[in-house]
């Protein structure tokens, strides 16, 4: 395979049909620019990339996602003939879910899986980064540190410094890796006829599990998903739970399954599904968010360890086909160019 040109491409060590084959024994591999740049060629070919990496290695979440956008895999050699997909957990030979996939991962902090989506209005005062800003919050921090559009981040924070790198690529999607001492994860920024549409998704460690400072962290998440209406309209967040790595890197084995922490349901939203907000603050404790005349919701399911029977309940009474429908309705990024 090359990149446009009679070379081919560093990172490719081999090819397997349309499957380009990519190794590292690099104990945590990011989104590099070299790495961004074969997902970006190999979707441009319409090939798909396997990574390769012994059974100690660990992936970050920008490359995780940007590998699982593509439809790429990663398998996981154990250094005795064995190997496993180390996203899915599939044993190479087919027999099934690999015994090394299911060994227990370290889980020393409380993880938050949040992902939103915002509408800005199309207007040189717009600034996107208030949502991010917003999510740090819950780890204690002012914001992201760092941003750019690979691993490492190569740039301080800043919110102005970000909407310019993300307006000078409009109208064409764009999308850069946020980082923190306690987050990780990316923004891609897109122009509709209705504005400008930010989707983020972000991965954050609130601390050890059960510590009081932790439990207070997630105690202010429906609060915090409350704040995003103040300079935006939101469409949809969702945050979910889990024990996890603190360093919030993804070993090759199964993670503990994330319970549901809060959903925001924006004013479009509430409209389209025909939401009854009295009932919902009634039944749910829900917040209401945004204009009084066009309202949204934030709908909290409680603790960490039970939030699914509260989520069975509001999904039942809103209807599932019409959950179904207002999450299908959510802007989508295609991360396969990274």
């Amino acid at each position: 395979m090359t990149t446009g040109e009679a070379r081919p491409h560093p990172l490719v060590d081999g090819v397997d049909g349309d499957v380009l084959v990519t190794r590292s024994d690099r104990e945590v591999v990011a989104l590099t620019p070299l790495r961004a740049d074969l997902l970006i060629a190999a979707h441009a070919a319409q090939r798909r990339v396997r990574l390769v990496t012994p059974a100690t290695s660990r992936l970050t979440d920008p490359l995780r996602d940007a590998l699982a956008s593509a439809g790429g895999s990663w398998v996981v050699e154990d250094g005795e003939g064995g190997s496993w997909d180390g996203l899915l957990g599939l044993a190479a030979d087919g027999t099934g879910v690999s015994p090394s996939f299911l060994r227990p991962v370290e889980a020393d902090a409380l993880q938050l899986v949040v992902t939103a989506s915002l509408r800005h209005r199309a207007e040189a005062a717009t600034r996107i980064g208030g949502a991010l800003e917003l999510v740090a919050g819950l780890a204690g921090a002012d914001g992201p540190t760092g941003w750019g559009p690979h691993e490492p981040v190569e740039h301080p924070w800043d919110p102005v410094a970000v909407t310019r790198h993300l307006a000078a690529r409009a109208p064409e999607e764009s999308r850069v890796v946020v980082a923190g001492p306690s987050l990780i994860g990316s923004t891609l920024v897109q122009r509709t006829d209705k504005g400008v549409e930010e989707v983020l998704q972000a991965l954050v460690a609130l601390g050890p599990v059960g510590a009081p400072s932790t439990d207070a962290a997630f105690a202010e998440v429906p609060t915090r998903l409350r704040m995003l209406a103040e300079d935006a309209l939101p469409l949809f967040a969702s945050v979910f739970a889990r024990p996890g790595r603190a360093d919030l890197t993804t070993a090759p084995h199964l993670q503990a399954p994330p319970v549901p922490v809060a959903v925001l349901i924006g004013a479009p939203g509430v409209r389209d599904l025909g939401l009854d907000v009295p009932q919902l603050v009634e039944r749910f404790g829900a917040l209401v968010v945004g204009r009084p005349r066009i309202p949204g919701v934030v709908v909290p399911f409680g603790g960490a360890d039970g939030g699914w029977p509260a989520f069975e309940r509001f999904v039942d009474v809103v209807g599932r086909e019409r959950v179904r429908a207002v999450l299908r309705g959510v802007p989508a990024p295609d991360r396969s160019e990274a």
